[in-house]
């Protein structure tokens, strides 16, 4: 159960960087850009752009996850 919750919680937060990758190269390929190059860019640009809003709860959702199955398994 707890190495489910860990996985399940890394592709939650891939699976929405990605998304919000693809967010921000629709609105500037600079920012898109960014995105990919430095780490956290992903979560300034969500915090920022109402359309991955959604996107960036879901990332939350996805590093609590990440979080109980790493505790878990301890």
């Amino acid at each position: 159960m707890a190495s489910a919750a860990l996985l399940l919680g890394l592709f939650v937060i891939v699976a929405m960087q990605i998304m919000i990758f693809f967010i921000a190269l629709s609105q500037s390929p600079s920012k898109a850009l960014m995105c990919l190059v430095f780490p956290f860019y992903v979560y300034f640009y969500a915090g920022k752009d109402p359309k991955a809003k959604p996107y960036l709860n879901a990332w939350y959702v996805g590093a609590a996850l990440l979080l109980i199955g790493t505790i878990a398994m301890n």
